[in-house]
C-alpha cells in the first residue's frame, strides 16, 4: 500500500511542476508578445497553456507504467480473463445441450418401459385365465371319459399358449431389466453431466471472484480454558483473552488474519462465565478468504463436551440385493450425511473445512462388502470413544454389518468386523 502512496506523490508533483512551467511559459510568451503558427499573442499563450495540459495527462501515464510493472500487464490479464470466462461459458451451454438430450431419451425409455409393463400384466393375466382351464379341463378329464381325447387335445392346446405366454413374459422381462439397466446408465451419465457443469460453474466464480481458500465460519485456532477462569470478572476476562490463543500468520494460507474486535472478546468473556463446563475459546473466519487477501476473525465459545458418545450409533442405512447404487457416489452420500450430523452436534471444522474421515481400510472394505451383497444387510456407524468437539473423526467410528439370515444355497456376502 506504501507504493501507492508513493506513485500518488510522485504524479502529483509532476504534473504541479507542469502545470507551473506551462503556466509560466504562457505568460511570458504572452509579455513578449510572441506568436506562433500566425495565432494572436493571447491565442498563442492559450495555445501553449492547453498543449502543458496534455503533457501532463502524457506524463502521469508514463510515470505510471514506469513505475508499476503490474499496471503494464493489466490489459493482457483483462482480455486472458475474458476469454475463459467465454470459452468456460461455451463449455456450460454445451454441457446443458448435452443434460437435456439425456432427459429426453431417459423419458421416452421410462414411456417404453411403462408399455412393456402394460403388456407382461396383460399376458399374465391371460396364463391366469388359460391356467384356470387347464385345471378345469383336468377335473373334467378325472370325472368324463366319453370325452377324454377333446379334453386332452385342448389341454395339450392350452400347456402350449401358456408356454408361449411364458415366453413372451420372460421376453417382456427381459426387455423390462434391460430398459432399466440402460435408465441407471443414462442416469449415471446425467450425474456426472451435472457435477462437470457444477465445476465449470464454480471455475468461473474462481475467474471473477478469486481463488476462496477459507469458508466463513471455519475454524483457525481454538484453546481449551481453565475452568476456573469463570471466576474473574468479565471485564478481566476479555482482556486476557487475546493473550490465551495467539493470532495465526496465515502464510500456510496465503492470507492474513486480523484479530477479534474488543467487542467479540467481551461478547465471549460473558459467554464463559455463564458456562457449566470446560469452555472453548475459538478463531473463526468471519468471511470468506481470498488467497491475497485480509480475512477478519471473530472469537467464539463452546463448551467441551462430547459430540457423540462411546458405543452411540451416528449412521444407519440397509442394503440389499435390489439396490445396485455406484459404489463411490454411495460412500459420498454417507460421509456426507456422518459431516452433516457432526457438524450438527458441534464438531469444529479446520480451516480447509475437514472434519477428517474415515480411515483407508474401512473404505476398501466398505467396497469390497457393498459390492458383494447377496440379501439384506445393514451398515451401522458407531463412535468407538467419545467424540469432543475439536477431535477428527479418523479412528473414532467403527463399520460394522447386521448380516440377515441368507437363503439356501446363496452365498454370504464377505465377513468385515474392523
Amino acid at each position: 500500500m506504501s507504493y501507492w502512496w508513493l506513485y500518488v506523490a510522485v504524479l502529483v508533483l509532476v504534473s504541479a511542476g507542469v502545470a507551473f512551467l506551462g503556466d509560466l511559459l504562457g505568460r511570458n510568451i504572452g509579455k513578449r508578445r510572441i506568436k506562433l503558427f500566425g495565432l494572436r499573442p493571447r491565442n498563442t499563450a492559450i495555445l501553449i497553456t492547453s498543449l502543458t495540459g496534455g503533457l501532463i495527462t502524457l506524463l502521469t501515464i508514463g510515470v505510471m507504467l514506469l513505475t508499476n510493472s503490474e499496471l503494464r500487464k493489466l490489459p493482457s490479464l483483462i482480455e486472458e480473463r475474458d476469454v475463459q470466462i467465454a470459452k468456460l461459458n461455451d463449455q456450460i451451454a454445451e454441457q446443458d445441450r448435452l443434460e437435456a438430450d439425456l432427459r429426453a431419451r431417459e423419458d421416452a425409455l421410462l414411456t417404453n418401459v411403462a408399455e412393456l409393463t402394460k403388456q407382461r400384466d396383460a399376458l399374465e393375466q391371460q396364463r391366469v385365465d388359460a391356467q384356470a382351464k387347464l385345471e378345469e379341463t383336468e377335473r373334467a378329464l378325472a370325472t368324463t371319459t366319453t370325452a377324454k381325447e377333446q379334453l386332452e387335445a385342448e389341454a395339450t392346446r392350452l400347456r402350449n399358449e401358456i408356454t408361449g405366454i411364458n415366453r413372451k413374459l420372460a421376453q417382456g422381462r427381459r426387455e423390462i431389466e434391460a430398459n432399466e439397466r440402460l435408465i441407471l446408465a443414462q442416469e449415471t451419465q446425467l450425474r456426472t453431466l451435472q457435477q462437470q457443469t457444477t465445476a465449470l460453474a464454480e471455475e468461473v466464480r474462481t475467474y471473477q471472484e478469486g481463488d476462496i481458500v477459507i469458508d466463513e465460519g471455519a475454524r483457525v485456532a481454538a484453546k481449551k480454558l481453565d475452568p476456573a477462569s469463570r471466576a474473574l470478572s468479565e471485564a478481566q476476562l476479555a482482556g486476557s483473552l487475546p493473550s490465551l490463543i495467539p493470532i495465526p500468520s496465515g502464510k500456510e494460507l496465503g492470507v492474513a488474519f486480523t484479530p477479534p474486535s474488543a467487542e467479540d472478546y467481551r461478547t465471549a468473556a460473558a459467554a464463559i462465565r455463564s458456562m457449566a463446563g470446560q469452555p472453548i475459546l475459538i478463531l473463526r473466519a468471519a468471511e470468506n478468504g481470498v488467497k491475497g487477501g485480509t480475512v477478519r476473525l471473530t472469537a467464539d465459545v463452546q463448551e467441551n463436551k462430547p459430540v457423540f458418545r462411546a458405543g452411540e450409533e451416528i449412521f444407519r442405512k440397509q442394503y440389499s440385493k435390489s439396490i445396485d447404487p455406484p459404489v463411490e457416489d454411495e460412500y459420498r452420500r454417507i460421509f456426507d450425511e456422518v459431516r452433516r450430523r457432526a457438524l450438527g452436534r458441534g464438531i469444529v471444522p479446520l480451516p480447509e473445512g475437514s472434519i477428517g474421515g474415515f480411515t483407508t481400510l474401512d473404505i476398501s472394505d466398505f467396497y469390497d462388502v457393498l459390492r458383494g451383497i447377496r440379501s439384506l444387510d445393514t451398515l451401522v456407524l458407531t463412535a468407538t470413544e467419545d467424540i469432543m468437539p475439536l477431535d477428527a473423526l479418523e479412528s473414532r467410528i467403527n463399520f460394522t454389518w447386521e448380516v440377515e439370515p441368507h437363503a439356501p444355497g446363496v452365498p454370504s456376502p464377505p465377513e468385515w468386523q474392523p
